[in-house]
């Protein structure tokens, strides 16, 4: 007999759900939703018929509800290909879900079938017992980075996108050389998968480009496929690296100067840029950035302008630069030159930009507002926009969800016509301190069979 402590109340007759419309609720939330008493939240929506799901629950723009399978608990990761998705728990058991057809979910001898998100959990990572630190997925191809910075991989290799590996005797996963990592005290800070090329970062300074690289996408300098992590022209003289963002045939980073960088294609402008690069080059479309979004396994892209050392009233802020292909209004604004447009969307002009989060995929992009309301534009014959009867969608327009999402930190995850919103609670300093001081005391004391349980709900 132990101890538990158990951060929600799971079971059925204690699930209940406080409605947003109670009057002191309705402030900052969707009036159609309810808080949720689950530590995850999982909904899906798009072509998931295609990919063998049970969860049938749905709202009125075909969103399925995943938050009571048993997976979601624990859920850390969702990473998609264009057909197949990679969900990964806080104790290192993978979920798989789609095709398998390159291996791309696992190395299996009958790869021809879909697989189940119901099959049991693969339990390679956990037996290793190292934890994963990123997950992340080209069309085809699957990345797990350790904690230790050691790197598996899975799937289809035809621009040598896999790197150099090696895949033991029935091993589900194969073990990519890093002979790049120099020093024991190098760390992998940053990945990213675009469709047929990968980039990641070490020690926040060095990148390094691998796989397809006919458009430059890679950073390397390089035309032809790269086959093993080659650094890139660029490192800590430019500034440490904030975030790196792969898209179909490009890249974008960010550094901690507030600076914008570009690689690859130029074919839809979406390097805001008409000339295609093969290194790293400068965006100079804000005078400070705070982000920037490549649309995953997409030709568009977003920047965030950002607000410090600007000394005029004449110099804009916050401004949504938007580029790329636009052919299913995927930008959410007209283009006012050949190169790139600036989006306008109702209540966020007057945000600082670092409160709003955008997760542009393939053709379509997704706006998780500061009060978490979710907005999405683009290429919706699916319903991956999440929302009911309408092909194309030009402009951002909110989401109708069965929940609220305000006490939530919330990611959007998909591949070509599916998307998953990932909601993780939020825990405030003083509850985490409040949770410790609980667990120590429970530890010191004689108690047994002790059950604390915290909610979202008002009493």
């Amino acid at each position: 007999m132990g101890n538990t402590i158990d951060h929600q109340q799971h079971s059925k007759e204690n699930k209940k759900l406080s409605p947003l419309n109670n009057s002191n609720n309705n402030n900052n939330n969707n009036n159609n939703s309810s808080f949720s008493s689950s530590p995850s939240i999982l909904l899906g929506f798009g072509k998931l018929n295609d990919l063998p799901i049970s969860s049938k629950q749905t709202n009125e723009n075909h969103i399925i509800d995943f938050s009571n399978e048993p997976f979601c608990r624990d859920l850390k990761f969702i990473a998609c290909g264009s057909n197949h998705s990679i969900l990964v728990t806080k104790n290192n058991l993978v979920y798989a879900m789609g095709d398998n057809r390159t291996s791309q979910c696992y190395n299996a001898n009958i790869n021809n079938n879909n697989v189940n998100i119901k099959s049991n959990p693969i339990t390679f990572f956990r037996d290793l017992n190292k934890n994963i630190k990123f997950v992340d997925c080209n069309e085809a191809t699957s990345w797990f980075i350790l904690e230790d910075n050691t790197i598996y991989n899975t799937g289809d290799d035809c621009f040598h996108q896999r790197g150099k590996y090696h895949l033991d005797n029935n091993s589900l996963y194969a073990k990519v050389e890093t002979k790049f990592l120099k020093n024991a005290n190098d760390e992998i800070t940053h990945f990213s998968c675009g469709r047929y090329h990968s980039c990641l970062v070490v020690n926040s300074k060095k990148v390094y480009g691998l796989g397809y690289a006919s458009f430059g996408q890679t950073g390397t300098g390089q035309k032809s496929d790269v086959t093993d992590f080659i650094k890139c022209k660029f490192d800590g003289k430019h500034g440490m690296v904030d975030k790196i963002s792969c898209g179909r045939y490009f890249t974008l980073l960010l550094t901690k100067n507030k600076e914008a960088w570009a690689t690859g294609s130029c074919e839809n402008n979406q390097i805001f840029s008409d000339v295609e690069k093969d290194i790293f080059k400068k965006i100079n479309i804000f005078p400070s950035i705070c982000n920037v979004f490549a649309a995953h396994n997409g030709y568009h892209s977003f920047i965030f302008s950002g607000s410090e050392n600007l000394n005029t009233s004449e110099i804009p802020i916050n401004q949504i630069g938007a580029a790329g292909w636009n052919e299913s209004g995927q930008l959410g604004c007209a283009k006012l030159n050949n190169i790139y447009g600036i989006v306008k969307v109702d209540g966020i002009s007057d945000l600082p930009l670092d409160q709003i989060e955008m997760f542009p995929i393939f053709r379509r992009s997704f706006l998780v507002s500061s009060s978490k309301e979710i907005l999405s534009c683009g290429s919706n014959a699916n319903g991956e926009c999440g929302i009911k009867s309408c092909d194309t969608i030009t402009k951002f327009t909110k989401l109708t969800l069965p929940y609220s999402l305000i006490n939530y930190n919330v990611k959007i995850i998909g591949g070509d016509y599916h998307t998953f919103i990932f909601a993780q609670v939020l825990q405030t300093k003083d509850m985490k301190y409040f949770e410790e001081s609980l667990v120590n005391s429970i530890l010191n004391s004689q108690l047994c069979d002790t059950t604390i349980i915290v909610t979202n709900e008002i009493h």
